[in-house]
């Protein structure tokens, strides 16, 4: 959370937002061969070649060093906790452990910011926004609830890439929404990597 926020603030939505969810697609599939015995056929390693490509792309299109360093290191937090949670929706249950795993990192993530101050700061947006944040929450954690039943049918690499096809809308967001500049050019790169994607899944 702290790498992803810090990336947003560096860099433009529409840079930040698909090179952190596109390299940790990649590096989780990466891993899951590597780590947890899932299998790539040679198309599958042509999709995520494909990919890369995009992704290099990207940090082409303007941006500053810090930008692309808070972003490359979430894609990396990404893939991590997707391999470790994998590995233990697989050695239990796919449902029960999101549920397990959505309600410690809100209790985590609630304790850090009470032990950084942030208490008064806290109550202040959860009684303003509180709709917003419990409507997010929950798609939250039901998005990633059926990431983890999935990886329990799948290797972990394709459940991963599939998840991250939303990479295409960061740079069409910030084009259209956020007035970015390079907008058009980087939805081109992201296509690229939606490209690799497909290939990647088509491999299945």
């Amino acid at each position: 959370m702290t790498a992803l926020t810090r990336a947003y603030h560096s860099g433009d939505f529409s840079m930040t937002y698909p090179l952190a969810r596109g390299s940790g697609a990649l590096i989780a599939a990466t891993g899951g061969a590597v780590l947890l015995g899932d299998t790539l056929p040679p198309v599958g390693v042509a999709g995520m070649l494909i990919a890369a490509v995009g992704l290099l792309a990207l940090m082409q299109l303007g941006g500053t060093r810090e930008a692309y360093a808070w972003a490359l290191a979430t894609g990396l937090l990404i893939a991590t906790y997707m391999l470790v949670d994998t590995q233990g929706s697989r050695a239990s249950n796919g449902l029960g452990y999101a549920a397990a795993q959505g309600v410690s990192v809100g209790v985590a993530l609630s304790l850090a910011g009470l032990a950084a101050g942030r208490g008064h700061a806290i109550r202040a947006a959860a009684k303003r926004s509180w709709k917003r944040y419990a409507a997010a929450g929950g798609a939250s954690v039901a998005a990633y609830g059926m990431v983890l039943v999935a990886v329990n049918h799948a290797p972990v690499g394709y459940v991963a890439v599939l998840r991250e096809t939303s990479v295409i809308l960061g740079p069409i967001g910030g084009w259209l929404f956020l007035r970015e500049g390079l907008g058009r050019h980087r939805a081109i790169a992201a296509v690229i990597v939606l490209v690799g994607i497909c290939v990647l899944i088509a491999a299945r």
